[in-house]
């Protein structure tokens, strides 16, 4: 529940920041960087999210993910 709090708050302020930047503060910069910027937030969040879980016993955090890639890839390709 904590995530998805954190995250709707990450997206919300996001939208807010960057509409006041370019529209009152009048600065350029690319749409494209901000979103990747964003993105990699979100990516290094639920990984230090996925690493906070981990059990004790689990090797590390790269098998762990690899297992997480492994069994969703169903959800790579939306299905109509």
């Amino acid at each position: 529940m904590t995530v998805l709090i954190i995250l709707c708050l990450q997206n919300s302020l996001f939208t807010v920041l960057r509409r006041y930047s370019q529209g009152v503060l009048q600065e350029s910069y690319s749409k494209h960087e901000v979103l990747l910027v964003g993105e990699i937030i979100k990516i290094a969040f639920s990984a230090w999210m996925i690493s906070k879980d981990l059990p004790q016993d689990c090797l590390n955090l790269r098998t762990h993910l690899k297992y997480l890639f492994s069994t969703s890839r169903k959800m790579y390709i939306l299905h109509t």
